[in-house]
């Protein structure tokens, strides 16, 4: 839906006018599509899960670290640890 309204308001705000930076929507795609494929290829619901677990967390991680140059290790830890676990289940 954020990114059908983006498209709809021509990105700019409703309420005020005021331009929406296009990183926005296409972080937006980026998650959709990930998610999708995620979705889609993943052998089994528990990896799907985890990873669909893990895809916000690692998703902003990356903004922030393009945007700003620094890494939110916090953040990206925690988008990991889903991961990991998926690795460690599918294992065994």
């Amino acid at each position: 839906m954020p990114l059908l309204s983006w498209l709809a308001s021509r990105g700019h705000c409703r309420h005020c006018g005021t331009r929406v930076s296009k990183r926005y929507p296409l972080t937006e795609l980026a998650a959709g599509i990930a998610g999708g494929l995620i979705a889609g290829l993943s052998p089994s619901l528990l990896l799907a899960c985890l990873l669909l677990l893990a895809l916000p967390l690692l998703l902003t991680a990356l903004v922030i670290r393009i945007e700003s140059g620094k890494t939110d290790w916090p953040l990206a830890g925690a988008g990991l640890l889903p991961v990991a676990v998926a690795i460690v289940a599918s294992l065994i």
